[in-house]
């Protein structure tokens, strides 16, 4: 069994096929020698990537990778519950011949926020979304359907793999994410587009001068 150490939390678990086809799950604790980057997927960008060796339109999942992380953050994060100064969740890597798509469920630790916990999605797709996908053949997006609707709720644990697997489908065919989203438009990807910061519970001068920042960094809402 490989296994891929985290650089984010030093913690590693991977889900992958054993003898007779059976899942297996294996841990380590170790440190870790390369930077995150080295892992991320490349989201966002339009253009094209490299184009995968192989020409086959069905790709079979063959390993799982998940991943917790841990980051702290740059400034306090406060909301009606209290602040948050660290950001957590899950990173899920789909493995088809020999490309890799990423995917990212960013969750809190407590249910305050919203329903689904790191805990509660590591559970769910450690235990019920990765065996099941573990050996599927997808060629779009919308063929991990099946798998993710047998489980109800847990819409950031399931938009993880979602994610995988659009950046998995879209580095088969040559694309950025970006364009591989965008092919059913005809306008096509935009290479900017508009978004937003939350700037969280303030004071009211600090919550003025949060948003003339944000502005300043060209953010629109």
């Amino acid at each position: 069994m490989r296994v891929v150490v985290n650089p984010l939390t030093r913690i590693c678990s991977t889900l992958c096929r054993g003898a007779g086809g059976a899942p297996k799950v294996g841990s380590l604790i170790g440190h870790a020698d390369r930077k995150l980057n080295e892992y991320a997927p490349a989201l966002g960008r339009a253009g094209a990537l490299p184009r995968a060796a192989t020409e086959r339109e069905t790709m079979r999942i063959e390993r799982i990778d998940l991943y917790q992380y841990r980051l702290p953050m740059v400034r306090p994060f406060v909301i009606s519950s209290g602040p948050m100064t660290q950001g957590h969740g899950l990173f899920v890597a789909l493995h088809s011949e020999g490309l890799v798509g990423w995917g990212e469920c960013p969750t809190t630790p407590s249910p305050m926020y919203c329903p689904e916990t790191t805990g509660t999605a590591w559970h769910i797709a450690s235990e019920y979304l990765i065996p099941s996908m573990l050996g599927a053949d997808i060629e779009e997006t919308q063929d991990l359907e099946p798998y993710l609707g047998r489980v109800r709720g847990h819409h950031f644990c399931k938009g993880m793999f979602d994610m995988a697997a659009w950046d998995l489908v879209s580095k088969r065919d040559g694309l950025s994410m970006a364009r591989k989203l965008a092919q059913p438009y005809p306008e096509g990807a935009k290479e900017r587009v508009a978004c937003g910061w939350a700037i969280g519970i303030q004071g009211i001068a600090e919550t003025i001068a949060a948003i003339g920042a944000a502005r300043e960094r060209g953010f629109q809402r």
